[in-house]
């Protein structure tokens, strides 16, 4: 390892690695430190009993209206570099109604723009949406589709409750756009309206937010590895089991970080006019983090603070049947719901291996799934209540159960993985959005997930926001 640098990365996920490419594209000398002992973050595949399976994304989305114009999509195309997408049919199953057998599918057609929306509410509910409503949906669906990028981050500090109570003339309206904050394990009055406007506006002028994922290999082999390769080839450095103790910062400028090797226990520093930190705002600041709460203005504190409070963990469940159970012309992607005590509730996603370009032994069946913070059993908090996470993969056994018979006398092995969330934190009302540059130190960046409420979603976001960094970076250093 070098002693100087141009830039430093911190945290070698995938918006980590999305940074470090743009800037080494750039010319700037730069070295990617990651604590543990792989790169790729939530990106990353796990292994076990002979497959190998991404270990729990929840979605690959973005508010745009296709999947060509997501900003991962955008990213490797800046860098030259090839990804092959699918484009995924927004599913969901419904199981569990009185006089029920098996599985009901209701599908997105993004051909059909707000009316996906009458569908699905007919499909969840068993009942047509009345007029009224869906003019009233028509009406706002429009008004959040036009809105400028800076019209939609002026609501940043405002709740949705506060906006629909504003904008919408009709409850039955109000209830259903607020699903939206369910699903991200929010109520209505703790979500930012600009994320949720953000994440809205596509079904005005895309008919909905496209699902995807690569055609082939799994996401640690279709964006992980070519961004290492990319680094290493323009002349970047990668570090793996190197973590950050903390950013060297004099006179509020950034002089580089200090660093311990896990492998050999031993300190040194490296320096660097610019450092980004690219793991989680609230993980890189406070007492235990990388850097001192007192550099950050009181406004960012307290978003820091919040995002603190709401970095709940997400569970994903990995089961591997002696046989195939789920056939092969069903969905590979499904956001699974029970109406077997009233109401349908989501209790998780499944995922079929094959689907997700999955290894798998030959005569067996993978499949998993994704449970978010949006039912009586979750959120699971930062410290996983275990026997809540039992609680919740029985409810998704039983309701697989309901869908395939036969499912849990099938399963030859199961295991699952808790990870933070997907950003979620970050999509609540707060006193100041998290900006790409530190307004207080000179040098100081921040990619991931941490930055902006209104971005794209999920995981695409975090390569919109390293395109952000790197601009800023670049008009600092012009």
């Amino acid at each position: 390892m070098d002693k100087k640098y141009d830039a430093i990365v911190v945290g070698g996920g995938p918006g980590g690695l999305a940074i470090a490419a743009l800037l080494s594209k750039n010319g700037a000398k730069t070295i990617v430190l990651e604590k543990g002992a792989r790169l790729g973050g939530r990106y990353r595949s796990v292994e076990f009993k002979g497959c190998r399976v991404d270990n729990g994304v929840h979605l690959l989305t973005g508010s745009v209206g296709s999947i060509k114009e997501t900003f991962c999509k955008r990213l490797f195309e800046d860098l030259g570099l090839e990804l092959r997408q699918k484009e995924v049919r927004w599913t969901m199953g419904l199981v569990g109604r009185p006089g029920q057998e098996g599985i009901e599918f209701f599908s997105i057609d993004r051909e059909k723009g707000v009316s996906n929306f009458f569908d699905f509410f007919a499909f969840g509910s068993g009942m047509e949406m009345p007029r009224e409503t869906r003019a009233e949906l028509k009406r706002l669906f429009e008004i959040m589709g036009k809105m400028t990028l800076e019209e939609k981050r002026a609501f940043v500090g405002t709740s949705w409750t506060d906006w629909l109570e504003r904008n919408c003339k009709d409850a039955l309206v109000s209830t259903i756009l607020s699903v939206h904050c369910q699903l991200s394990g929010f109520s209505s009055e703790d979500t930012a309206a600009g994320g949720v406007i953000g994440n809205y506006a596509p079904f005005h002028d895309a008919g909905a937010v496209p699902f995807w994922y690569p055609a082939e290999g799994t996401l640690e082999d279709a964006i992980i590895q070519p961004l290492e390769t990319y680094i290493r080839q323009a002349g970047g450095g990668i570090s793996t089991n190197t973590q950050t103790l903390r950013i060297d910062i004099e006179k509020q400028k950034v002089n580089g970080v200090w660093l311990r090797n896990r492998v050999s226990d031993t300190i040194e520093k490296i320096q660097a006019p610019i450092v980004v930190s690219a793991i989680p705002i609230h993980q890189a600041a406070g007492h235990h983090g990388i850097l001192a709460m007192e550099v950050f203005p009181e406004d960012w504190q307290t978003t820091i603070r919040t995002y603190r409070e709401r970095a709940d963990e997400d569970l994903t469940g990995f089961y591997l049947l002696r046989e195939k159970v789920i056939p092969d012309q069903t969905y590979g992607w499904v956001h699974l719901f029970d109406a077997g005590e009233g109401m349908p509730n989501y209790v998780g996603d499944w995922l079929k291996g094959e689907f997700t370009n999955a290894r798998v032994p030959p005569g067996k069946q993978l499949v998993y799934t994704f449970i978010t913070a949006n039912n009586s059993l979750s959120p699971f908090g930062r410290e996983s209540d275990l026997n809540k996470v039992e609680k919740a993969l029985g409810c998704w056994e039983g309701a697989m159960e309901k869908a395939f018979p036969g499912f849990q006398e099938t399963i030859e092995y199961k295991t699952y993985t808790l990870q933070l969330n997907w950003g979620r934190y970050a999509l609540g009302s707060v006193p100041a959005e998290i900006e790409v540059r530190s307004p207080t130190t000179q040098g100081l960046y921040f990619a991931g997930d941490s930055p902006h409420t209104v971005a794209s979603l999920a995981s695409d976001k975090v390569f919109e926001v390293a395109k952000y960094c790197e601009q800023a970076i670049l008009r600092d250093r012009a």
